[in-house]
């Protein structure tokens, strides 16, 4: 038989338990069919089932709460909070959205941490959160699944927020709707549920370094993690745009994996991202917007598929690490303005055919830049496309090229010589200004018209004008070439200069009335001499003014009409000024001569 207390096996004619010391008042069945053991023998078996329950249900708890990060998440079936009781419709301003079909909770009246939105009020869904919790101090939110649009603002500037789940119900993240929640570590999108988040919507969320973005994402707004912490994104297979401003001055995005989907990066996608290093840009890309990559100082390098066939003004300036590209053979037909300015590690680029403008200051300042093939498409060289490419030795122009505007080479340094086509008929103001290794150019037949200091400051000691020419302005002073040939006839740099600055007058506000003439090469010899030196003037002009070649400086008077002279003793300096009257006379290579003694 067995103890009534302990249930240890005892004899049947035992009185008292040998192990517990119960007196024993009647005798037990040990054949197992006394009912009042069996009952409690069962009642002790359940307690010790529901004791084990118990505790399972509890470490379970606890492994979800610490693989969760100790986060308010809720699952899948995001199941409320335990404990945490639903919030009253008095707790909310809220009002009813037809579009949305339900009611939108506007404002949190309550200073709770923890809030459970209710899925219901007054009988309707709870569809939207707009603009509700901004700038409070909630530290959990529950957000049911009758929610389809967490709305702009919608958390903005909730410092104490660390977690937070959006059901599968939400489609749409609107504009600044976690802006500055600095205390945002984790944010959980469940897959193909949120197809769209807006502008700034994670913006200045310092916490928030990594983020899961749903493979049902269609659109990212402009600038939404701008700010963050983030170091690394994969886009999911459902973006076709990153749109404008997206990742801009993200210093910390040190990675971006782009979709096979993509079709379009728009205007400074990732301007300043000074932490990216590569890209790879994915086939199916057509178009790359302007300052898409403007500043990203930390690009090595950059990969632009075929199907590319437009890149924005400034999409790569100043990424001063990019040493090397090779653009599409499918682009239209310009590089923009500055694509490429201010690339300074930039060594060598081909321009695929096709291509037939090169834009304005597309190449400006990449200092490295010593080699570039032009494709035989090319038509014209806007201003300023190569200024101050000072590693670039030489350049050959295809035949197509007629249009070299002004600053196109200015201060290339490097350059040491020049073969334009044919088909250019005009060369405009300081094209090859301040090159001062240029020692060679060819100028074709053609040409008809080169514009002020097109040669200024290079070491050309010749140069032959087209007889073609009809205006030119080859340089001034000590940039001038030693010889220039024009029409058979040899002149010095200063003589030729001297003689085509005859007659171009100014108005009083400085503005150019005239080009530099040749037909003053044509002048009637003087048969006066010179008052200076003796020797015989050997040119002079049409308005009564005498020139003598040998002490390069004007004889006798400079007035028009009223035939007014210089002031005696007035000095004049080399390309001075030299007022008389209503004009201002180019008075050049005086060499600070006295007036006096030219008379």
């Amino acid at each position: 038989m067995f103890c009534e207390k302990c249930d240890a096996q005892i004899d049947e004619n035992s009185v008292f338990c040998p192990k517990c010391g119960k007196k024993q008042t009647k005798a037990i069945d040990i054949s197992g069919n006394n009912e009042a053991l069996d009952k409690k023998r069962s009642k002790k078996n359940k307690t010790i089932i529901a004791v084990i329950i118990l505790f399972l249900t509890a470490a379970i708890v606890a492994i979800v709460f610490i693989v969760n990060g100790g986060n308010n998440s809720y699952g899948e079936n995001n199941n409320p909070p335990i404990g945490l009781a639903e919030a009253s419709a008095s707790d909310f301003e809220y009002e009813y959205d037809a579009d949305l079909g339900g009611v939108v909770i506007t404002k949190y009246l309550r200073i709770a941490p923890k809030v459970r939105i209710p899925k219901k009020i007054e009988g309707r869904p709870v569809v939207g959160i707009d603009g509700a919790f901004s700038g409070t101090d909630v530290t959990e939110v529950y957000i049911p699944n009758s929610v389809t649009k967490i709305g702009g603002s919608a958390f903005a500037h909730c410092k104490d927020l660390t977690n937070l789940t959006i059901p599968d119900s939400v489609t749409e993240i609107g504009a600044f709707a976690f802006e500055g929640c600095t205390a945002l570590t984790n944010i959980a999108m469940s897959d193909n549920s949120v197809t769209e988040i807006w502008q700034y919507a994670f913006k200045d969320c310092i916490s928030l370094t990594s983020i899961t973005l749903p493979d049902g994402l269609l659109q990212i707004g402009s600038n939404v993690f701008n700010g963050t912490g983030l170091t690394s994104i994969t886009l999911p297979d459902s973006v076709t745009i990153i749109d404008s401003g997206a990742f801009q001055g993200f210093t910390n995005l040190i990675r971006i994996t782009m979709p096979k989907s993509l079709k379009e990066i728009r205007s400074y996608a990732f301007k300043d991202c000074i932490g990216l290093t590569s890209i790879t840009i994915p086939n199916g890309v057509t178009e790359i917007g302007p300052e898409a990559f403007m500043g990203c100082t930390g690009l090595t390098s950059i990969i632009i598929p075929d199907s590319v066939t437009e890149i924005g003004n400034s999409a790569f300036s100043y990424c001063e690490n990019l040493t090397s590209i090779t653009l599409p053979e499918n682009m239209n037909n310009i590089i923009d303005f500055c694509t490429f300015k201010g690339c300074i590690n930039l060594t060598n680029i081909t321009i695929p055919n096709g291509v037939t403008t090169i834009g304005s200051g597309a190449f400006s300042d990449c200092t490295s830049l010593t080699n570039i093939t032009l494709p035989y498409s090319l038509t014209a060289i806007e201003d300023e496309a190569f200024r101050n490419c000072t590693g670039l030795t030489s350049i050959t122009m295809p035949d197509g090229v007629t249009t070299i505007e002004e600053y196109a080479f200015y201060e290339c340094r490097g350059l040491t010589s020049v073969i334009m086509p044919n088909n250019v008929t005009e060369i405009e103001q300081k094209v090859f200004f301040g090159c001062t290794n240029l020692t060679s150019v060819t100028i074709p037949n053609g040409v008809k018209r080169i514009d002020f200091s097109a040669f200024a400051e290079t070491s050309l000691e010749s140069i032959a004008l087209p007889d073609s020419a009809e205006s030119f302005d080859v340089g001034y002073g000590d940039g001038l070439p030693d010889v220039i040939t024009y029409k058979g006839k040899i002149y010095t740099g200063y003589e030729f200069y001297d003689i085509v600055t005859r007659g171009r007058s100014f108005d009083n506000s400085g503005g150019q009335a005239s080009s530099q003439n040749p037909n003053h090469l044509n002048d009637p010899l003087s048969d006066s001499t010179c008052p200076r030196c003796g020797r015989e003037i050997t040119y002079g002009n049409s308005c009564d003014c005498t020139w003598c070649d040998i002490c390069n400086a004007w004889m006798l008077g400079h007035g028009h009409g009223e035939g007014e002279e210089p002031v005696d003793g007035q000095v004049l300096s080399q390309n001075s000024d030299y007022s008389i009257g209503n004009y201002i006379r180019v008075v050049p290579e005086l060499n600070g001569m006295m007036l006096e003694d030219a008379k």
